[in-house]
């Protein structure tokens, strides 16, 4: 029964109603136009690769509070929860406290880190009111956005300040979590807009699988900033900043070397950052353009024993050169600078402790008309030369075949690498206890690069004025997968001994059954083939669910108020250590006038509490369990 089911729910989503030039959702959904696939800005619905768009309506109607649980809406995307503040989240497998195949970027800026390889998902936030749309590409984009973008790719976009004028403040008042933020844009000049922020949040403390308290309540404060202008019609700018700051609580578990070879005490982690981002466009009379940003950011930990700081400076400048005939040709490059500096504890010791790591990049990218407006070919290849494993290429080919406005057929094949980090170069970690002593993780400098040839090919198209589907399936070929081995009884190294396989297929509809009422549903199947060779700890195959689905009903209800509601399943991960479980999440949102609206909204509804992922380092496993709140927004 369950496979029927699963079967039978291909994906999901909501569509707002018809706009002011009066286009239906879905026909809104046909014209989102996404510049992550090709930093060219196109049709999402022509782009020849697994793409999907999760709108600004999409995520309004969520009820989500967070970046992390907004991405539970895209199919192909594993949102995994493992603690008040700890996310687990990948595209197409290898799921793991940093899933270092997945790039994240927010405006352009990338969060992912080199020192674990991954994100830290709990100092990614924003206004949630102020993303204009999270552009999803489940596969390889390593060709434009470089080494780590293996297996997806995420691109958080937030609103261009003019779209943010006047002031808004909300408050979010619940069993565990509390939030207030507050924001005003204003005009600086004739030509130029700015918006401010300011957020607090507190998320109270989870239960073990005991019962027990997990102390992992954490508080975290931020404020931002954005300003948009332009000198001329062609000539834009944006300027843009964060910072933050936040206390996470930890239970902290950590190896000793007398029986039970654990011991638990609570500890602080205090985490602060900010970053600093500048761009420019400039279009020419031929139609050509270029853009050139750069930005600044810094992050910095404090765990007693991992007290780490990491300042990045990056520059990429892209031209997109006017068409040659049947040729779009797009060229860039960029430099990147990474400087931290870890300190030394008993547990934990990096050689060197401070590092600055550069790394130099180019790509050209050609997009060929075979026949104008139906058929095209996108060929193209990123160089980059990095101080852990030197020059590294990743080209692809992806085609597109649109015989119709409503009908895309696409394919593609592409290489992409993971390089090395901090962890798999420098380190010397008390992994655990042991009756004959502490067994060792170590560094290892001739670690090589993760190397993956995927194949792709997908189809949508749109049967009717108010349903459409998606379906994309892909064979992921890996090479020199990182696996850890022995170099003694006690000494574990990092190595590159383990290879592997992935297949599968995501498929998503959309139906516009009546003008109050959207369905939509999304299906992921993904099945791992990981050949390990000497390694010691399971690999992250069993932390990726098999079968995944999403269903979605919006009810639209007179007097201004909207029903919407989320079920989630996920199939059983780690050898069913985390059994499967469903989710549900339901709001009902009034909107009393034109700027007050009122939400009450609850998350886990079918369940008191339940795992959805393994502890990350040096903590417990943590239950998730059902939440309420009631939200205020006011405009002004």
């Amino acid at each position: 029964m369950k496979t029927k089911l699963l079967v039978a729910t291909v994906s999901l989503f909501y569509l707002n109603s018809a706009n002011a030039e009066g286009l239906s959702p879905l026909e809104q959904l046909l014209n989102t136009k996404v510049t992550t696939v090709s930093k060219v800005e196109e049709r999402a619905f022509d782009a020849a690769a697994a793409i999907h768009v999760i709108t600004k309506e999409d995520i309004r109607r969520s009820g989500a509070t967070s970046i992390p649980e907004i991405l539970r809406l895209a199919p192909g995307v594993q949102v995994a929860q493992a603690g008040s503040g700890q996310w687990a989240i990948s595209v197409r497998g290898f799921n793991s406290q940093y899933s270092n195949k997945l790039l994240v970027l927010i405006d352009g800026r990338s969060v992912y880190t080199t020192i674990s390889s991954g994100v830290y998902w709990d100092v990614q936030d924003t206004l949630i009111e102020d993303i204009k749309q999270i552009e999803i590409i489940r596969g390889p984009g390593a060709t434009l956005w470089g080494a780590n973008a293996v297996n997806g790719v995420i691109n958080i976009i937030t609103e261009e300040a003019v779209n943010t004028q006047g002031g808004y403040t909300n408050a979010i008042i619940g069993n565990n979590e509390q939030i207030v933020s507050a924001r005003y844009g204003g005009e600086l000049t004739k030509n130029s807009k700015y918006r401010v922020y300011g957020k607090s949040l507190k998320r109270n403390q989870t239960e073990d699988l005991n019962g027990d308290e997990a102390n992992d309540e954490w508080d975290m404060w931020r404020a931002g900033f954005r300003v948009d202008g332009n000198n001329t019609v062609d000539d834009l700018y944006t300027i843009q900043g964060d910072a933050y700051t936040g206390s996470e609580n930890r239970q902290v578990i950590l190896p000793t070397l007398t029986s039970p070879f654990t011991e638990t005490r609570p500890e602080d982690e205090e985490v602060k950052g900010g970053n600093l981002l500048a761009r420019w466009n400039r279009t020419f009379s031929d139609g050509s353009n270029v853009t050139i940003q750069s930005y600044l950011d810094y992050i910095s930990r404090n765990l007693f024993y991992y007290n780490q700081q990491r300042f990045t400076y990056d520059a990429d400048f892209q031209y997109n050169i006017r068409k040659l005939g049947r040729h779009q040709i797009t060229v860039g490059a960029g430099y990147r600078l990474v400087s931290d500096d870890i300190q030394d504890n008993e547990f934990l010791t990096y050689t060197p402790s401070q590092r600055n790591d550069n790394l130099y990049s180019a790509f050209i990218q050609d997009k060929i008309s075979i026949i104008d407006d139906k058929l095209a070919l996108t060929v193209g290849s990123k160089f980059e030369h990095n101080n852990y494993t030197g020059f590294e290429h990743q080209p692809s080919a992806r085609i597109a075949y649109t015989p119709t406005v409503n009908h895309t057929l696409w394919a593609a094949v592409a290489k992409a690498v993971r390089v090395p980090n901090r962890n798999m170069d420098n380190i010397d970690f008390r992994a655990a206890g042991t009756p004959g002593g502490y067994l060792k993780l170590v560094g290892n400098t001739d670690v090589k690069s993760e190397e993956l040839i995927a194949y792709e090919a997908g189809y949508r198209a749109k049967l009717h004025k108010n349903f459409s589907f998606d379906i994309a399936a892909f064979y992921n070929s890996y090479d020199n997968l990182a696996s850890n081995e022995f170099l003694n009884a006690l000494t574990i190294t990092a190595g590159n001994q383990n290879t592997g396989k992935t297949m599968g297929y995501e498929a998503s509809v959309k139906w516009n059954t009546t003008k109050n009422l959207i369905l939509a549903a999304n299906y992921t199947n993904i099945n791992m083939d990981i050949d390990s060779a000497n390694t010691t700890f399971v690999t992250s195959t069993a932390k990726t669910p098999k079968n995944q689905f999403g269903i979605s009903a919006y009810v639209n209800l007179p007097k201004n108020v909207q029903f919407n509601n989320h079920l989630y399943y996920n199939h059983k991960i780690q050898n069913g250590d985390i059994p499967s479980y469903y989710r549900w999440d339901s709001n009902i949102k009034w909107k009393v006038k034109d700027n007050f609206e009122v939400s009450i909204a609850g998350q886990n509804l079918n369940d008191a509490e339940h795992p959805e992922f393994t502890g990350f380092t040096y903590t417990n496993q943590s239950n998730i369990g059902r939440s309420v709140y009631l939200k205020l927004n006011y405009y002004f």
